[in-house]
C-alpha cells in the first residue's frame, strides 16, 4: 500500500516527521488527560503514554475544511497542519488519539469499528455519532465548559463551540437519557452499550434514524465547505458565486431542519416511552423535573415551540390520567402483532 498515494486523495502531503521530544511531551500530556478524566475506564497511565509516543506522527500541508489534525488508520498516523506550536499539537492531538485508541482491524488491516461508528464493505454507520462523541470526550479533557452559540439560526448550549457543535449539542440530549458513563465505555471500547442503552430507554427506530440524520448534518456541513472554498476562488465568476451562494443557503436549511426534527425524535420518544412506565407521585414528578431539566439542552430558533407545545399536552394528560397512574391501572400500550392480525384475518374469512 502506498501510504503517500492514498494521504494525497484526502489532500494531505507530508512534510517531516514531528521530532521525539514534542511526540514525548504530547504522549504525557494526553495519558495524563485521559487517566485523570475517566478514571472508570481503568488506563494504566504508563502503559498508554507508551502507546500514544509509539503512533507515527507528522507535520503536513492540510486542505482547507479540514481539522487541524488528522487521524489516518491506515498507518495509525496522525498528521498535524503546518504552522502550528506544541500547545496546539498537544491540544488538537487529544481527538485522533482517541481515535487510535478507538480502532478494531482484522487480520487484513481493514478497518472494522471505531467506537460508536462501525465499517463494512460499502459504508459506514454512525461516523458523525462518534465524532460527537469523540469531540465532547475530547473537551472534557480540555476542561472545557458548556457555551451557549447560534448556528444557522439555532441558538442551543454546546460543550464544544467550536468543533461539530450541533451534533455534540444532538449528543448531549442522548446522554442525558442513557448517563455519561456508559458513553464513555462505549467510545474507548468500541461496544454497543450506549446504543442499547438509548433503544432500551426510547426505541429502535428513533436510534437509527437519529443516526442517520447526524450523518446527514455532518454531509451537509461538509457541502458548504467545499461550496465556500468554490466561490472564494479568485477565479470564480460573479455568476457562480451567486448559485454557490444559493446553495449554501438550501443547505444551511436543511441543516437547520434535520437538527430541530432529530431533537424532536429524541425528546418525543423518550417522554414517551417513559410516560407509561409511571406508577406513583413520585415517578411523576421526577417525570416533571427530567421535562424542566432537559428544556435547557435543547436548540430553539425564532419560532421554535415544538418542545413548550409538547410539554403541555404531556402536562394535561398527566392531568387527565392521574388517577388510572396511581391506581396501578395505567397500562402501556400493547403493540400490534402483524402476523397475528394476519392470521385471525385468515380465520374471520374461513368462517
Amino acid at each position: 500500500m502506498n501510504i503517500e498515494r492514498e494521504l494525497k486523495k484526502s489532500g494531505i502531503t507530508v512534510i517531516s516527521e514531528l521530532d521525539s521530544e514534542s511526540k514525548y511531551s504530547i504522549a504525557e500530556y494526553v495519558a495524563n488527560g485521559i487517566c485523570d478524566t475517566f478514571p472508570k475506564q481503568h488506563f494504566t497511565y504508563e502503559d498508554l503514554r507508551d502507546e500514544i509516543n509509539s503512533i507515527p506522527m507528522y507535520i503536513a500541508s492540510l486542505p482547507n475544511g479540514l481539522a487541524e489534525a488528522s487521524y489516518f488508520y491506515k498507518n495509525s498516523g496522525i498528521y498535524f497542519r503546518d504552522g502550528m506550536g506544541l500547545s496546539n499539537f498537544k491540544k488538537y492531538a487529544i481527538h485522533e488519539i482517541i481515535h487510535h485508541l478507538q480502532e478494531i482491524k482484522d487480520e487484513k488491516n481493514n478497518l472494522l469499528r471505531m467506537g460508536l461508528c462501525t465499517f463494512n464493505s460499502f459504508k459506514s454507520n454512525g461516523m458523525a455519532l462518534n465524532e460527537a462523541a469523540v469531540q465532547t470526550l475530547s473537551t472534557y479533557i480540555e476542561g472545557s465548559k458548556l457555551e451557549t452559540v447560534t448556528y444557522y439560526g439555532i441558538e442551543f448550549p454546546t460543550i464544544s463551540p467550536y468543533f461539530y457543535p450541533l451534533i455534540c449539542n444532538l449528543l448531549s440530549q442522548m446522554c442525558y437519557i442513557t448517563g455519561e458513563d456508559i458513553l464513555y465505555d462505549s467510545v474507548f471500547n468500541s461496544n454497543d452499550n450506549f446504543k442499547n442503552k438509548f433503544i432500551e430507554q426510547c426505541d429502535e427506530k428513533s436510534f437509527y434514524t437519529i443516526q442517520k440524520n447526524l450523518d446527514l448534518l455532518l454531509q451537509y456541513e461538509e457541502q458548504i465547505i467545499i461550496l465556500v472554498n468554490k466561490y472564494e476562488d479568485i477565479n470564480c465568476t460573479k455568476d457562480n458565486a451567486l448559485k454557490y451562494q444559493q446553495k449554501v443557503n438550501i443547505l444551511k436549511d436543511k441543516i437547520r431542519n434535520t437538527f430541530l426534527e432529530t431533537q424532536q425524535i429524541i425528546f418525543t420518544s423518550y417522554f414517551d416511552n417513559q410516560y407509561y412506565k409511571l406508577k406513583s407521585d413520585i415517578d411523576i414528578e421526577i417525570y416533571k423535573k427530567r421535562f424542566t431539566i432537559y428544556k435547557e439542552l435543547i436548540g430553539i430558533t425564532d419560532s421554535y415551540s415544538k418542545f413548550s407545545t409538547y410539554y403541555a399536552d404531556k402536562m394535561d394528560k398527566l392531568d387527565s390520567e392521574y388517577n388510572q397512574i396511581i391506581s396501578n391501572k395505567f397500562l402501556a400500550p400493547k403493540k400490534k402483532n402483524r402476523f397475528l392480525d394476519f392470521l385471525q384475518s385468515l380465520l374471520k374469512k374461513n368462517t
